[in-house]
């Protein structure tokens, strides 16, 4: 197995290979696996085929099981090993993936097993195998069902082409977000990348693990009407943007003509995203993936810190003011956001939003884990702005008594990109406007290499992330090297001055945007 462990900015990954317990084989570990919250047990089946426990329910997603001619991998999964499945999804109707004659098996003996397809498939699906229509539960493109301890949503997939029903709509060929047991995957079938096809994905964010085909497509295949697939290119590229902590290329290995090197999705993935994990998945190995807990500054807290101003008031009335009207911009963040429009900047403030629809969710002595919180919580009850600025991280960096030792500039950016990851779940279509930390404190102070540390991490992780625009105004806070002190009240907090540079980037910003 080939992993990269390292920081990742959405996820801490840990993997444990258990091959070999008690003499059972690979599925039967799978099945019998004790899973504690946070934990997954998968198998891969071979092509785009895996079987997976979240908790106790388990399914599996196109199991390809037929003993067909011409398949490089045997089947590892017998109709009469689904009597502890509950659930069998298939994400198109193509043979690899809805496996009819295994399909008509199983129902035949697991009067219990349900099965999972594109609405748009159903009917020909339940006539051709005879399965009772009772026993389908047909999905659509960001439709959900629940299946016992899990929810599960269709992703629309495009393979070759994003096709589509001309009378009902539907999509024929799905992906699926599989979340259970705090565990959020998603398998994406057979698909190329398509418009909007990352963005659907954003919602869901953060992912544990996505399992992407990378056997690609070429002029050979389309003739032969072998629809192809992303390249291992742009496979590593939408898991690079979306960042699960780990990434596995499928639907590589069954078919002489129809294959790819997973190597060189590997080879690819590392060099390009060295943070993120990666594994190629070997046909019936037994895994446990146990997501790491995030750190505290990726973890919701209620107030911290003591400061001029009654915090869970403030709180009470942002909730009230967001459920009352949706805003065109949302500004959010600590102190810095938070006196811009009163005592510390009330006239640029005034020149900027005058004329402007914008909610302040700035509340002085924040940190991430507040921002979290505070989402959470309401004060982004019915906001779907179109611009979200955000500036935190500053404080992250302070240590107090309520707060030790502070978090370090990469559990900041895990903070950071958290609170982002929480607005797009609620407004995918917004677009995030984040700030890089604005310099503080003098050359001798601590702040300076953090702050340089913290935006570059954050330089890094939004680079493939289109949705998310990074602005660095620090060097035009900087003379000669030095922070400019005539912009900050006291090195930290921007004045009349320094608010003004700040608006002068994020007008610019606005006007771009029809603001």
């Amino acid at each position: 197995m080939q992993t990269r462990l390292a920081f990742i900015l959405a996820a801490m990954l840990s993997i444990t290979m258990l091959q070999g317990q008690n003499k059972m084989t690979p599925i039967q570990q799978t099945i019998a696996a004790n899973l504690a919250k946070g934990e997954l047990a998968w198998t891969h089946l071979g092509q785009q085929g895996f079987l997976l426990k979240f908790g106790k329910t388990i399914i599996t997603i196109d199991a390809y099981l037929t003993p067909s001619k011409g398949r490089n991998i045997p089947p590892l999964l017998q109709p009469e090993d689904f009597e502890a499945i509950q659930f069998v999804l298939g994400t198109h109707n193509h043979s690899d993936h809805i496996d009819k004659p295994t399909w008509k098996k199983i129902a035949a003996l697991h009067s219990h097993v349900k099965f999972v397809i594109p609405a748009d498939v159903l009917d020909e699906v339940a006539a051709s195998t005879g399965i009772p229509k009772e026993r389908f539960i047909g999905l659509d493109d960001g439709q959900s069902a629940t299946l016992g301890e899990l929810k599960v949503t269709g992703i629309a997939a495009a393979h070759e082409y994003l096709d589509r029903n001309p009378i009902t709509g539907q999509f024929p060929y799905l992906g699926y977000v599989v979340e259970g047991n705090g565990i959020r995957i998603f398998h994406a079938g057979d698909t190329c990348i398509y418009e909007g096809f990352a963005q659907k994905l954003r919602q869901f964010r953060p992912y544990d693990l996505m399992m992407l085909p990378i056997n690609g497509r070429d002029a050979r295949r389309l003739k032969g009407n072998c629809i192809g697939n992303m390249t291992f290119q742009e496979a590593a590229d939408l898991a690079g943007a979306l960042q699960p902590a780990l990434a596995i290329p499928a639907h590589f290995d069954m078919f002489n003509g129809n294959t790819e090197n997973p190597q060189n999705f590997i080879d690819y993935y590392q060099v390009k995203y060295p943070e993120l994990g990666t594994t190629i998945p070997q046909p019936g190995n037994f895994t446990i993936y146990k997501q790491q807990q995030p750190p505290r500054a990726a973890t919701p807290r209620e107030k911290i810190e003591n400061d001029s101003y009654d915090w869970y008031e403030r709180h009470k009335e942002k909730c009230l003011e967001a459920k009352q009207k949706n805003h065109d911009i949302v500004m959010m963040g600590d102190s810095i956001t938070h006196f811009w429009e009163n005592r510390h900047g009330p006239q640029t403030w005034k020149q900027l939003f005058q004329n402007r629809d914008v909610l302040n969710l700035g509340f002085g002595w924040d940190r991430t884990c507040n921002l979290i919180y505070r989402l959470e919580n309401g004060e982004f009850e019915n906001q779907t702005p179109k611009l979200f600025v955000l500036h935190i991280g500053t404080n992250n960096l302070s240590a107090t008594e309520n707060y030790p030792d502070g978090d370090p500039p990469e559990q900041t950016a895990q903070g950071i990109l958290a609170v982002i990851d929480r607005v797009l779940q609620r407004s995918p279509k917004t677009k995030i406007i984040l700030m890089a930390v604005f310099p503080r404190g003098l050359n001798s102070e601590p702040y300076r290499e953090k702050i340089n540390t913290l935006n570059k991490i954050l330089k890094k992780a939004t680079r493939q992330r289109p949705e998310i625009r990074l602005v660095d105004i620090g060097p035009k806070m900087m003379k000669d090297g030095e922070l400019n002190t005539s912009l900050y009240m006291d090195n930290c907090h921007l004045n009349e001055k320094g608010y003004q540079v700040w608006a002068e980037a994020l007008d610019q910003i606005f006007i771009s945007e029809g603001l």
